[in-house]
């Protein structure tokens, strides 16, 4: 499956997994009538839940800011959220360039099932605040699995118009599941270059690669309360983009690339 993503734009939501026990019914209960032998009946109900999780918790369910249009992938294995880049506005410079993307904003969700439709019904939404940019995925295959990234090239709206050279990493990916013992490791991130060849994120082996997955870049290290950002580092240092000095670059242009993603099934 293929998810293309703007990264001016924001993305939505997918569903996660919950499940719901039947109790307090036997359908079809019958005793044999010599008294040695009978049979019962058990039954299970999976249910879908809407919503992003939180990167670094994904027992947290979230709701991001001005998600955008839903643009979800279904099925067993599939993308639930992936982070858009908003790299922001900046005076044009004659030297190299390098520009980090805001972080994702999140409110965590209270809510329960409705007793008679199983429906998500949301009971509380808390304050924004800011998490790392993340990929979401879910499997509910058993079987292995690949994330794979691929980019256009920055054009200009208007001009049309190439920002040559210019590229765009993904930095110190983290694997976060709703298992808190369940770990894929740190990945070291990709460098995309805008010629559409493809990069993967996470290639899983063995048992580890059931259940929700996050991919956070980067993590949200607390400042002391002394402490101040420095205005230049202002964003995610773990999702840059570099552009030369010597590339055209045109006034009040906004430059667009498109973010390619890919879940497919592994061996």
């Amino acid at each position: 499956m293929r998810l293309n993503k703007n990264i001016r734009l924001a993305l939505a939501i997918v569903p996660l997994f919950a499940v719901s026990i039947m109790g307090n019914s036997v359908a079809n209960a019958a005793v044999a009538t010599d008294g040695k032998s009978a049979t019962t009946a058990a039954n299970l109900t999976l249910l879908e839940k809407s919503g992003p999780v939180d990167p670094l918790d994904p027992s947290k369910p979230v709701q991001p800011i001005n998600p955008g249009t839903p643009t979800p992938t279904t099925g067993d294995l599939r993308m639930d959220y992936i982070s858009d880049f908003h790299f922001g506005s900046h005076e044009v410079s004659g030297s190299s360039q390098v520009y980090y993307a805001d972080f994702d904003q999140v409110a965590d969700l209270t809510g329960h099932r409705d007793p008679v439709t199983g429906g998500w019904v949301t009971d509380s939404l808390g304050s924004y605040r800011e998490v790392p940019n993340y990929a979401q995925v879910t499997n509910n295959t058993g079987g292995n699995w690949e994330l794979d990234v691929s980019n256009s090239q920055f054009i200009g709206l208007n001009s049309k118009k190439t920002l040559k050279g210019v590229s765009l990493r993904l930095k110190n990916l983290t694997s976060h599941n709703t298992d808190p013992n369940a770990s894929l490791g740190t990945y070291g991130g990709v460098d995309l270059k805008g010629d559409g060849s493809s990069e993967p994120i996470v290639n899983t082996t063995g048992d580890s690669n059931a259940g929700t997955w996050t991919f956070s870049m980067g993590d949200m290290t607390p400042l002391r309360p002394d402490q101040k950002p420095d205005p230049a580092l202002k964003g995610n240092m773990s999702v840059l983009l570099v552009v030369p000095g010597s590339t055209e670059k045109v006034a009040g242009e906004t430059y667009v690339s498109t973010l390619n993603w890919t879940l497919t099934t592994a061996p």
